[in-house]
């Protein structure tokens, strides 16, 4: 909107353009992990258009309140980071039933599993923080998000 509340588009063909590219990385960080689908079975949806702003404000959230956890702990130990990744990851926690899944297909959100370990995947400070194997599940050697290229958390 502009500021005469009438609709226009006001990015950049340049913006539009890294927003699309830095988006499909986040997409696939969501859905491309096909050979571990979620709990209860239900497909990986988030290669779908419809999750896509629901993942994007997931890997979003996780970095700055990953930033303010920082500023306010000033110098956390390994044990408060990991307590802070547990706290994130348990959010997403519940066990769908079947007729469950079948209605998640249709959500605009990821499963919770996926809303877990896709952001955590991307984070620099949690592959630091477990020690995940370089191109492991949970740190792929190839890291996005929307305002920082390569995690930068």
């Amino acid at each position: 909107m502009d500021e005469e509340g009438r609709a226009r588009e006001w990015w950049s063909l340049a913006s539009a353009a890294a927003f699309a590219k830095r988006s499909r990385c986040v997409a696939r960080a969501f859905g491309a992990d096909t050979e571990h689908p979620p709990e209860g079975g239900a497909p990986a949806p988030s290669a779908q258009p419809q999750t896509l702003s629901e993942d994007l404000a997931d890997v979003g959230g996780l970095k700055v309140a990953l930033e303010a956890y920082l500023a306010v702990t000033k110098g956390p130990t390994s044990e408060d980071l990991r307590s802070f990744f547990l706290a994130f990851a348990q959010n997403w926690c519940y066990k769908a039933r079947a007729r469950e899944s079948a209605v998640l297909v249709h959500d605009v959100h990821a499963p919770g599993e996926l809303r877990a370990n896709a952001p955590l995947s991307l984070t620099d400070a949690f592959s630091t923080t477990y020690r995940c194997a370089s191109g492991s599940r949970m740190n792929p050697e190839r890291k996005c998000g929307l305002w920082s290229p390569a995690g930068g958390t």
